[in-house]
């Protein structure tokens, strides 16, 4: 049985596209069914990010950033960089599976990406985020 873990992913918009790829890529049995959930400012309208949450195969989260937050006295969260992720391997992995996606855009999709460990209305709050309510 493989190992999991817990984690909240939330991507920019502007990098989702790429994000989900290298899912679905590096994670075939449920990466095509991540990032879906849109995220805004104001819960209206377009999204600015999407969201995961859930578990993941230890193997495929340890190619990812991970981050853990404290607030400090004036109530500003401070991120500590557990791991900053190995994009050259994801980007070596996803050229194994077909998917040429330079390392560049990794490390952009990384750095466009908040993973932590956090329940996700947790990291939502503290993103200043919302989950975007349908337009029906």
């Amino acid at each position: 049985m493989t190992q999991q873990t817990f984690r909240t992913i939330i991507t920019e918009a502007s990098k989702v596209q790429t994000a989900r790829s290298i899912c679905s890529t590096l994670a075939p049995s449920g990466g095509s069914a991540m990032l879906l959930t849109g995220l805004s400012p104001t819960g209206l309208p377009p999204a600015t990010h999407y969201v995961s949450t859930g578990h993941l195969d230890l193997d495929f989260a340890m190619l990812m950033p991970f981050y853990q937050y404290q607030q400090d006295a004036e109530g500003q969260y401070q991120r500590q960089v557990i791991s900053a992720g190995s994009a050259g391997i994801v980007a070596a992995l996803c050229q194994q599976e077909g998917l040429e996606v330079p390392e560049i855009e990794v490390q952009e999709v990384f750095d466009s990406s908040d993973v932590t460990a956090e329940e996700p209305f947790v990291a939502f709050s503290r993103l200043g985020l919302m989950l975007v309510q349908d337009e029906t």
